[in-house]
């Protein structure tokens, strides 16, 4: 027998639900998302916490960590995934929050740290602000610092049921609870500017993921499968690879897509390019290795197989993704700003993964870069639109956990040869000084304008000049960043062909 009191995932399943508000733990427990109980509002993307959740929540907090709580619930929960909106934000840590104390302060932690840059620092354009928010970054508050203390302490409990990484004692919750204040400590970490710390948390969380047997939330996948993608990119020009949760168990380079004629949302979209990068990144990757090692005439007929499967797939992609955008329905008010910065930075993704996509086979050869001038220039005007987006909302610059801007700029000044489309790529970088999860905009332009300044040395063009053609001798392929300090205060470049470059952050 079931209850009719239950909640309604346990009703659906027709099990005996033990009734925990406001989520039930046979649900959590087992990896599923509880869809919450009859009269109580479910919570999407864009709701305030229902009072009856949140009584419960404040019963035995302070006034100062209610008001941090809410601004997290309010405001940093949904800045935070930018132009990828999931329930992980929105429902799952609020509702983990409630019966996982670690959960809780990772969460009072992130607000309230967010909360004091926001406050403090006037603009991010402006020097003043930019000041203040390094100085909330290098010196956090102290309700900050006690909340993230206090999940420390609470994670131990968890942490004590850990025979070895991932292998834990079929305690389902403990295992949610680890991983979700993972992501939290990983976005505190991001946002204070320790970047070496966040790398290190997110590969400890994929091996985790990679590791375990126990049932794991999809919406915590999903979440760690964004910040995976964001450390593809950042390495994709470096030989040490990464755990990826999208291609775990599988062997091939099929990209599965929905069987619609259309994506059904922009977050579908998003997800389903995202698993098209990591497998373009590491086709990339075994075109070059194999080359080296000497096995790549006895892998040409799989790697080719697999890379005409990437393309067509991009082509379906682009397909469904047109599509969707022709059926979207009118909106009196117009679309919202995140929407519209999703449906400009997708095809700039889009352009970037077929450029890398195509190249596979090229790997290693620099010069093939210059047959895709094309690409560049598009990726580079839909960067600009967006751009001018983000004019109109300076509190959208400050900081996010999702991919952006940064990214694509980073790929077109480093592999576009053209001296005026590369050079405006730089100046956009170091225009902006936000950060995009383990992207930050002042590393991310100190790496580019070095490594621009080294390919172009000793051939410089005039001011303005465009098809600059760089000798093969001249350009740098394949290179290792190393951030030294938290926030990083050098930063070293370690190319194949030229050697180890240190610069200033």
């Amino acid at each position: 027998m079931y209850s009719k009191s239950g909640c309604k995932t346990c009703k659906i399943r027709k099990v005996k639900c033990d009734e925990a508000y406001p989520a039930c733990r046979r649900c959590l427990s087992t990896g599923r998302s509880c869809d919450g109980y009859k009269g109580v509002p479910a919570h999407g993307l864009h709701k305030p916490i229902p009072q009856a959740i949140r009584a419960a929540i404040y019963a035995d907090m302070s006034v100062q960590e209610q008001q941090n709580l809410q601004w997290f619930s309010l405001r940093t929960s949904r800045k935070l995934p930018a132009t990828c909106q999931t329930e992980f934000w929105s429902k799952l840590i609020l509702q983990a929050s409630h019966s996982q104390p670690a959960v809780l302060y990772a969460s009072l932690a992130l607000g309230a740290l967010h909360r004091e840059i926001l406050l403090n620092a006037p603009a991010l354009h402006d020097a003043s602000g930019l000041t203040t928010m390094r100085r909330s970054e290098q010196c956090p508050s102290l309700p900050s610092i006690s909340h993230y203390l206090k999940a420390l302490r609470h994670l131990r409990s968890h942490a004590s049921t850990v025979d070895e990484i991932g292998k834990f004692s079929d305690d389902g919750v403990s295992l949610q609870a680890l991983l979700i204040a993972c992501i939290l400590f990983i976005s505190l970490e991001c946002m204070r500017g320790h970047l070496v710390a966040a790398h290190t948390h997110i590969q400890s969380g994929l091996a985790i993921l990679a590791s375990t047997a126990s049932p794991v939330d999809n919406w915590i996948k999903e979440a760690f499968a964004r910040m995976e993608l964001q450390l593809s990119l950042w390495t994709m020009s470096a030989s040490k690879a990464y755990t990826s949760i999208y291609s775990k168990g599988s062997a091939t380079y099929d990209c599965a897509l929905p069987r619609t004629r259309y994506f059904a949302t922009l977050k579908e979209a998003w997800n389903t390019l995202g698993d098209i990068i990591i497998k373009s990144i590491q086709l990339t990757r075994s075109c070059y290795d194999s080359k080296f090692d000497g096995s790549f005439d006895q892998k040409r007929s799989s790697l080719f197989k697999a890379q005409q499967s990437i393309l067509r797939t991009l082509r379906q992609w682009r397909a469904k993704f047109d599509l969707m955008l022709k059926r979207a329905p009118s909106r009196d008010h117009g679309p919202s700003h995140a929407d519209t910065k999703t449906v400009l930075i997708l095809p700039v993704y889009i352009e970037m993964t077929t450029i890398m996509a195509e190249l596979s086979f090229c790997a290693g050869n620099e010069m093939a870069y210059d047959t895709q001038l094309h690409r560049f220039t598009s990726m580079l005007r839909l960067l600009q639109d967006l751009y001018q987006v983000d004019q109109n909302k300076p509190d959208l610059r400050h900081f996010i956990m999702d991919l952006g801007c940064l990214a694509p700029l980073h790929f077109i000044a480093t592999k576009c040869r053209d001296h005026g489309i590369r050079w405006q790529a730089v100046e956009m970088l170091e225009s902006v000084f936000h950060r995009e999860g383990i992207w930050d905009a002042q590393v991310t332009a100190t790496v580019a304008r070095k490594i621009v300044e080294e390919e172009e040395e000793g051939e410089m063009c005039k001011e303005g000049a465009s098809g600059f053609a760089i000798p093969e001798s001249s350009r740098v392929c394949r290179f290792d960043i190393v951030l030294q300090g938290s926030p990083p205060e050098s930063i070293a470049v370690q190319s194949v062909e030229k050697g180890c470059k240190q610069f200033p952050a």
